[in-house]
Formats: C-alpha cells, sequence, structure tokens
C-alpha cells in the first residue's frame, strides 16, 4: 500500500507545469496616434492661373508647340499696364525679360528688321516706315550695356514669329547696341544685313569683320563725333561687301534720324534694295 502512494505521489508530481516567467515588451503595441489628414482643396485652372483674357498661362500655346525643341521662344504679348497693342516680352536666357514694340502686317512671312536700342521710343518714324515698306519690324529696349549673346536671343526669338522670314532679316543697332549687334552678326548668318548708328569700339568691331564677309553694311554717324567718326570710316574702309557710308553733322545713335531726316528714307531704300526680291 506504501508503494502504491509513492508511485501516485511521483506520478502526480510530473503532471505539474512548471510557472512561466512574465516577458517584458520591449516595444509599444501600436503606433502614435495619427493626426488628421487634412483635406485636399480642388481648384479649377482658373483660380490656380488668374490672368487676363487672351493670356497663355496653364493653357497651350499653338505658336510656341510647334517651334523646335530648345529653340527661343516667339516674342510674348505684354500684359502690363502701358499695353498700347503693339508691347511684347522676349524673355532672355538669363531670365531677363526685355520690352520691344513689334510692327506687323497681315499674317504672311515678310523681310524682317530687328531694330535694337536704348530707348525704343527714340527711333521716331523709322519702324513705321519700315513696316509700310513692307517689313515685319520689332523694336527692342536693350539699356545701356546691352551684351552681343542678348542680341542673338533677340534674334532668334524674332526669326520665331510666323510673320517673319528667317532666310531675310536685318538689324539695326546704336552707339553701344550698335557694337553688339556687329559682334552678334558677325557670327550669326540670320543676319543678312546690318545697319550701325555711331558705332565706337574700333578694336573689337575691326577684328570681328573678316567673319562678317560679303554682307551688306550700312554705317552712319556725324562727323563730328571724335569717338564715334573714326571707327565708323574704319569699318567702311574695311568692309568686304557692299558698304554705305553716310555722314551727318550732329547727334549720335538714333538721334542722328532726328538732326538729318532723311536718313529714314535712305534707311527704308537700303534694306528694300538688299532684302526684298
Amino acid at each position: 500500500m506504501r508503494l502504491l502512494y509513492l508511485s501516485l505521489v511521483v506520478i502526480l508530481s510530473a503532471c505539474v507545469l512548471p510557472s512561466q516567467p512574465t516577458l517584458t515588451p520591449t516595444r509599444g503595441l501600436s503606433a502614435p496616434t495619427l493626426s488628421v489628414s487634412p483635406t485636399p482643396v480642388i481648384r479649377s485652372s482658373g483660380e490656380l492661373y488668374p490672368t487676363d483674357e487672351g493670356a497663355f498661362v496653364g493653357q497651350t500655346n499653338p505658336t510656341q508647340a510647334v517651334l523646335p525643341v530648345d529653340s527661343e521662344p516667339v516674342p510674348i504679348p505684354h500684359t502690363g499696364n502701358d499695353n498700347s497693342g503693339n508691347v511684347v516680352d522676349v524673355v532672355l536666357n538669363d531670365g531677363t525679360v526685355l520690352q520691344g514694340d513689334l510692327y506687323t502686317s497681315g499674317e504672311s512671312r515678310q523681310a524682317g528688321i530687328l531694330i535694337v536700342g536704348v530707348d525704343r521710343a527714340g527711333w521716331g518714324t523709322l519702324p513705321l516706315d519700315l513696316q509700310t515698306a513692307g517689313f515685319t519690324v520689332l523694336v527692342m529696349e536693350a539699356g545701356l550695356i546691352p551684351q552681343a549673346n542678348h542680341v542673338e536671343t533677340m534674334l532668334r526669338t524674332f526669326i520665331n514669329l510666323p510673320t517673319v522670314d528667317p532666310a531675310r532679316v536685318g538689324v539695326i543697332g546704336e552707339a553701344q547696341s550698335a557694337d553688339n549687334v556687329m559682334v552678334a552678326c558677325a557670327f550669326d548668318e540670320l543676319c543678312d544685313a546690318v545697319a550701325l548708328l555711331s558705332p565706337l569700339s574700333r578694336d573689337t568691331l575691326l577684328n570681328v569683320m573678316p567673319s562678317y564677309g560679303l554682307r551688306p553694311l550700312l554705317l552712319t554717324t556725324s562727323n563730328q563725333d571724335p569717338e564715334s567718326y573714326p571707327v565708323a570710316l574704319a569699318l567702311s574702309q574695311t568692309a568686304q561687301g557692299q558698304t554705305r557710308f553716310i555722314e551727318t553733322t550732329a547727334g549720335r545713335g538714333s538721334s542722328l534720324l532726328q538732326f538729318q531726316t532723311e536718313l529714314v528714307s535712305e534707311f527704308v531704300l537700303w534694306f528694300t534694295t538688299y532684302l526684298t526680291p
């Protein structure tokens, strides 16, 4: 009997499970409470891009869309308070926006004239007279110290207009702008004819004249201008193509047109001779 009792105790002790230790949690059972997601505000294109009627912000501009990749954009109609109907903006490669006056007739491609100077209002009737003669004209206000690469950007922007024939393009510059027009056109064959009023940088311009080649060149300055006159005279003697040198008795740059009003008709006739069939 005692043996049976001991056997039963051994069997029962074998069935008792050892106690398990309580585990210590190493992280929380849930992430921190998230904040409420913001409610999205859905706006229309008109609310996102408020513009004046006729602008293309947020829309597709068919004229810009047909241009080659990486080409310069066309002049953009200016939307400021001073818009007189023909004011346009030209964006340079560095983001600078310059204003110009565009004179064009009809929708067909015409020979184009780019005019670069300090004040786009200082050219008198020349832009209108060129327009009347059958040219598309862009008068750009380049500031006191324009750069040759800026002139090149203006030129390539100008020829993208649907009313400009890129095979017949002339450029006019005055004083410092004349120097940079000559440098830009010497290395850019888009310039078919150039007119310079009171050029100033003798050595620079003489160095680039061989690159300008046989293209026609019109020069005009005052014989009372001790800085510009010898430069224009030297260029007229060095030019390789058809060259016209017109002397006046007063003025510099676009002001020459005010002191000698017949210069306007001379410019129109000269460009008509070399840029129209």
